[in-house]
């Protein structure tokens, strides 16, 4: 499991494959991205403190059984990362979440016709995520996050239960030839 960075130049800050091994990961510090009001949220812990800076962690989990598969990225403080220091009126503070790059990113979706999968993309950029799926059977899910500036990030609980119907994304599916 890797990921490294795009050529100068290349619009895509990097891009990751990964394939799945297990069906139930037990995830700490787990947020969410969902649309509410045709708004993104992206929902972040604070950043923890890790050695490589570089890391950016990948973890997939497919639930056979509920026909629910889960996609955490988790972008670590420190990879591209983008600090604005502001300061107001008796206050002073560090937006170390305004860039996309530092953020921590998940996504719950369901396809029926795409639950055994097998590799794993994922393209970043400063605009979209977009995350392309492929199953045993052939079948390929792209499925693409507009991520705009007006997009609002809060915190929540660690280890929250991102799995909820509420947050669940229907994706349409085709076979590929």
């Amino acid at each position: 499991m890797s990921a490294r960075s795009e050529a100068p130049g290349d619009k895509s800050l990097f891009r990751c494959r990964l394939s799945p091994n297990s069906a139930r990961i037990f995830l700490k510090s787990v947020i969410l991205a969902s649309r509410v009001n045709h708004e993104l949220i992206l929902y972040a812990p604070p950043p923890p403190t890790v050695d490589d800076a570089s890391r950016v962690i990948l973890s997939l989990l497919a639930a056979n059984d509920t026909q629910t598969a889960c996609l955490v990225v988790d972008f670590r403080r420190g990879f591209a990362t983008h600090s604005d220091r502001r300061r107001g009126y008796r206050a002073t503070r560090d937006d170390l979440l305004g860039a996309l790059p530092c953020r921590m990113v998940a996504h719950t979706f369901q396809c029926v016709s795409a639950i055994h999968l097998v590799e794993v993309e994922l393209t970043l950029d400063e605009s979209s995520l977009v995350l392309l799926f492929r199953s045993e059977h052939g079948i390929v899910v792209e499925h693409k996050l507009h991520l705009g500036e007006a997009s609002r990030v809060s915190c929540v609980p660690s280890e929250q239960v991102i799995c909820g119907a509420e947050n669940v994304s229907s994706l349409s599916c085709s076979s590929e030839r």
